[in-house]
């Protein structure tokens, strides 16, 4: 299913939701956060940003992820073949980007907690180099989400299917950006019941 979406903006997010959460036993998007969910949070992380549509693809549990998000101003597509991979979700977010975009984000939804600051300065960098994909990094360590150039699409489009977007990013390192950021977030993947309670203590201890 898709929802319409008219409104004109340069930059768009696409929010990859749709694994089978095997090892958290429930869907990660709906892990509660403070007052919102996990997808919740970072719908309102990439429009706090600018991005315009923010593309949310699910696949399992897509129903029940749906239910909650539906009415936010945003893109829904459906991955009827999840199970071949982030790959094929991204390939079917990036077919709803409209061509006014000449740009976007890339994250996965158990990635909740890259700070506003960090997509700030990412859009900045890309801003002055529009053609490039520009990757933050950590301590030596790159994350997400990504930010690419449109120009970018085409070549993840061709990607095969047990390819993925790290390999690409390794291909075309010369047009690849790595930003140094103080953010950890960029480095927190939420996969078990045991990390998601001690991001939960983290979060806490701040």
């Amino acid at each position: 299913m898709r929802t319409p979406y008219k409104k004109r903006h340069s930059l768009a997010a696409v929010i990859l939701a749709a694994g089978e959460s095997k090892r958290m036993g429930r869907p990660k998007a709906l892990l509660p956060l403070g007052e919102k969910t996990f997808v919740e949070k970072l719908i309102s992380d990439y429009q706090q940003v600018g991005c315009r549509p923010v593309i949310v693809v699910l696949g399992d549990e897509a129903d029940q992820i749906q239910a909650k998000i539906e009415n936010l101003d945003l893109l829904i597509q459906i991955n009827s073949q999840p199970e071949r991979g982030p790959l094929s979700s991204l390939q079917i977010g990036l077919k709803a980007i409209p061509s006014s975009c000449r740009g976007f984000f890339f994250c996965l939804v158990d990635h909740p907690a890259i700070s506003i600051e960090t997509l700030q300065r990412l859009i900045e960098k890309w801003r002055a180099n529009p053609e490039c994909a520009i990757r933050p990094r950590f301590q030596g360590r790159g994350g997400h989400p990504v930010l690419m150039g449109c120009n970018w699409i085409e070549r993840v489009m061709a990607l095969p299917h047990s390819s993925n977007a790290r390999q690409l990013l390794r291909k075309k390192s010369s047009e690849v950006i790595d930003l140094p950021v103080s953010d950890p977030g960029i480095l927190i993947d939420i996969d078990t019941p045991l990390d998601y309670q001690q991001f939960l203590i983290a979060q806490a201890d701040r």
